[in-house]
């Protein structure tokens, strides 16, 4: 589940265009971690947007937070 985001819009993109977005990933807890990224356009071969989202793990069934699962640690750990 989303808990925050941001995006910062340095330019626009239209259409058509074929973008290369970058992720990273940081600050892995046992329920949560931040997703940074980057967007780059290759018509204007140029960086578009950065942004940022923290993930919160969330048992819907419930309605409490949730611990990452061991699988998905090893998944995100791959992309620090």
């Amino acid at each position: 589940m989303l808990s925050e985001t941001n995006a910062r819009f340095k330019r626009p993109l239209t259409f058509p265009d074929t973008i290369i977005i970058g992720t990273k990933i940081s600050d892995i807890t046992e329920d949560r971690f931040v997703m940074h990224y980057t967007v780059f356009s290759q018509s204007q071969q140029s960086v578009t947007t950065h942004g940022w989202a923290k993930v919160v793990m969330f048992n819907f069934k419930t309605g409490q937070k949730a611990k990452l699962t061991p699988e998905l640690l090893a998944a995100l750990s791959q992309h620090q």
